[in-house]
């Protein structure tokens, strides 16, 4: 387990860019737009749809360019921003989600009943009719 704990640490290390880049709820916000429209789409048009200003949503996209989940593509002096076309971090996140949902399957099954038993012990409680 120790092992396993250790892989999952470093796993969640590399995605860590990602995880943050997702964490917030504007950048989410700008990051489904930007899936709505695909072809791209300018900061003021982003900031318009979100509701937030051209500041924000520059200082937002960066932080998810940085993260490698949008791409930005110059057009003489105009600034098209895309979700990146680079699936691996996707790839990545999605084995980790799994990895980690499996670790805490596996887990929780050979774990519950011991901790049920131990609870119960530390309570006196004798079964799932005793009183309080």
């Amino acid at each position: 387990m120790a092992q396993h704990m250790v892989l999952l640490g470093e796993e969640f290390s590399a995605c860590s860019a990602l995880l943050s880049a997702l964490g917030n709820e504007n950048r989410q916000a700008i990051f489904l737009d930007l899936l709505r429209n695909w072809g791209g789409l300018r900061t003021y048009e982003i900031a318009e749809h979100v509701g937030l200003s051209k500041p924000t949503v520059s200082h937002h996209l960066s932080i998810m360019k940085k993260a490698g989940i949008v791409s930005v593509e110059r057009i003489g002096t105009v600034q098209i921003y895309h979700p990146n076309e680079n699936t691996k971090p996707w790839k990545i996140l999605s084995q980790l989600a799994w990895k980690a949902y499996r670790f805490v399957e596996e887990e929780a099954s050979k774990e519950t009943c011991q901790r049920m038993l131990t609870f119960g012990k530390e309570r006196n409680i004798d079964g799932p009719d005793a009183s309080n």
